[in-house]
């Protein structure tokens, strides 16, 4: 199982980058640019909720936790989870 790592720019004032990290375990991790932002939530949390500017990632367990991403890295952040869920499913079946 390989964490997955890869970087949006958010759809907020500034445009910052966040760093995300896809942890096979069922943990995604969120570090914002701006070193004052950091993330985390499990996969079951997550909610992908487009609207007029792109989509917002939100986190069901945790209020206020919520980033909008564009439409694109959105499905990518999205694919990027559930292969990770599927090679989590695969190894706990192989055990």
């Amino acid at each position: 199982m390989i964490v997955q790592r890869k970087s949006f720019q958010l759809m907020e004032p500034g445009h910052p980058k966040a760093e995300f990290c896809v942890d096979p375990a069922g943990l995604l991790e969120v570090d914002c640019s701006d070193g004052q932002r950091c993330y985390m939530a499990e996969f079951n949390s997550l909610q992908f909720r487009p609207n007029e500017q792109g989509t917002l990632l939100v986190c069901k367990s945790r209020p206020g936790w919520q980033l909008q991403l564009r439409d694109c890295d959105a499905q990518r952040l999205k694919w990027m989870v559930e292969i990770a869920r599927d090679e989590f499913g695969a190894l706990m079946r192989d055990l």
